[in-house]
């Protein structure tokens, strides 16, 4: 599943007076700081600060447009952290701010529509999050053209939600889609056609088209490694994807290795996410046992259970 980070740090434009200067250049450090701490991985550092940052904000007025960025921002926090309800409601509450002061089309409603989508897949609110895609990929398109890149980013959600109601013949098209437009609009080792080849891997993983699969994740991992480093989170998604390809087509000792690196990964950065891989920490475990190695299945248990919980059944 897409785990890009979409922030908003729009600064409202203010008079030029020292108090009110001042003010703005707090605001603006209180948030730059968040997002410092939420590409780190930091997301109750990040929580902190973009809460101080909304109390600057609210200072000159509920509506202000950056009470908006900070609550979007805060709202992208929370979903990091599986706070989904509450992420769902700083959205809402930013959307209304963002319809109010900028109009029902505006590009800043979009994205804060995108997000909202996002949230409410999560809680399975697959109408719901359809619908929020949509008007967001219309606003998007209208303003930026059916080329542009903020446009891929709307598709690659909607295959995301394709793929989460097992729609797996619409979600393809998707995301080749969103892939051309990013390989037309981008750098060649952009993380977002790095984003592209994981959920085209993940789409082809499902499909039991394990050569394909595996292709894809390798593509994938190579630029997310090349533009987050060997340890960034979002390595973990393509090495366990790798891993379960090479479970299922008997590559026993590659599978354990690709599990056990993104394993590694997982306890060195606590990635506060969903357990959106814990099954995959499952095989892993059932892989072992498989291979008379049941002291390591149980220890894997217990080294996912630091970031993940605990199993929500035991492997056997």
């Amino acid at each position: 599943m897409t785990r890009r980070l979409l922030l908003t740090t729009l600064l409202a434009v203010l008079a030029f007076t020292p108090g009110r200067a001042l003010a703005q250049d707090r605001y603006a450090e209180l948030t730059n700081a968040g997002i410092a701490a939420m590409r780190r991985g930091d997301y109750r550092g990040a929580e902190t600060q973009f809460l101080e940052a909304l109390g600057e904000a609210e200072r000159s007025g509920r509506d202000d447009n950056r009470v908006a960025a900070c609550l979007n921002n805060l709202a992208t926090v929370y979903r990091r952290q599986v706070r989904y309800l509450e992420s769902e409601r700083m959205l809402l509450r930013a959307l209304t701010i963002r319809e109010r002061l900028n109009g029902r089309e505006h590009p800043d409603v979009a994205v804060v529509l995108n997000n909202l989508g996002t949230v409410q897949l999560r809680l399975k609110r697959y109408p719901s999050a359809e619908a929020s895609y949509r008007r967001a990929l219309a606003i998007r398109e209208k303003v930026y053209g059916k080329e542009h890149a903020r446009v891929a980013t709307v598709l690659d959600n909607l295959g995301v939600l394709a793929v989460e109601q097992k729609l797996l013949n619409e979600a393809e098209p998707l995301y080749r889609r969103a892939l051309a437009i990013r390989e037309k609009a981008l750098k060649p080792e952009h993380a977002d056609i790095g984003t592209s080849w994981v959920n085209l891997a993940e789409l082809a993983l499902r499909r039991e088209r394990y050569e394909d699969a595996e292709t894809f994740y390798k593509r994938g991992l190579a630029i997310r490694e090349k533009v987050g480093g060997r340890l960034h989170q979002d390595l973990i998604e393509p090495m366990t994807g790798l891993g379960e390809v090479h479970r299922a087509t008997g590559r026993k000792a590659e599978a354990a290795a690709a599990y056990d690196r993104a394993l590694a990964i997982g306890e060195k950065q606590r990635p506060e996410v969903p357990s959106d891989f814990s099954q995959r920490f499952e095989n892993y475990a059932r892989l072992l046992r498989d291979m008379g190695r049941a002291a390591d299945a149980t220890q894997v248990e217990t080294r996912a259970a630091t970031f993940l919980g605990p199993p929500r059944r035991a492997a056997r």
